[in-house]
């Protein structure tokens, strides 16, 4: 039976206990020799565990429910796998739209003011150099490699977690993330979605 928990991440543990084995996200890779489209695919197991395993690796290293993280991936698999992560472990993610532009993107950022960076290298590179900008971003993660600042990267993150994760207990008026959007009629500005918002919408 499905659970009755507000946090949205609890549909993601629903479907995989109903249908594990059904495919989750088909991720476009291109073409093969022949010019067959070429994908990436999880099933609702698959993504319900890797996002419990990194959720119970982001409590490790500190990550409390409540604290704002900037993510900053590429949208695919791993992406998702990461929201749902957060979303357990009861954070609120930092979304922003990449069309606004560097400098538009690092005032979104610094406003919100995260506690740290789910990042790719580039832009954990581009936030120690700007640390001053984010001075309460202290738990980093590198999707990729690591070079000159601290924090673990996924892969580590992954590895380290010593155990299962009990979902974050959430009110449907709860936070769940605050996305900025290009701000095309005016400044980019952040929208606050709660878990009841994304439970509504995944069940229309």
């Amino acid at each position: 039976m499905p659970s009755a928990s507000e946090n949205v991440a609890q549909l993601l543990h629903d479907s995989a206990q109903s249908r594990p084995d059904a495919m989750a996200i088909a991720e476009p890779l291109g073409r093969d020799g022949s010019g067959n489209r070429k994908y990436r695919q999880v099933t609702f197991r698959e993504l319900d565990e890797d996002s419990s395993r990194i959720a119970a690796g982001l409590l490790e290293m500190g990550a409390e429910p409540g604290m704002r993280m900037a993510l900053l991936v590429r949208p695919g698999i791993e992406f998702i796998s990461l929201v749902f992560a957060m979303f357990k472990a009861g954070l609120v993610v930092v979304l922003i739209d990449p069309g606004m532009g560097r400098r538009s993107m690092i005032h979104c950022l610094s406003e919100s003011r995260p506690t740290g960076f789910i990042a790719l290298s580039l832009a954990q590179a581009i936030r120690t150099l700007l640390r001053r900008r984010f001075p309460e971003a202290r738990l980093n993660v590198t999707v990729g490699r690591r070079w000159f600042w601290g924090g673990p990267t996924l892969k580590q993150l992954r590895a380290r977690a010593t155990g299962g994760v009990e979902m974050a207990t959430v009110k449907a008026k709860d936070p769940a993330a605050i996305i900025f959007t290009t701000g095309s009629t005016g400044p980019p500005k952040g929208v606050l979605y709660r878990h009841g918002n994304f439970v509504h919408q995944a069940r229309q």
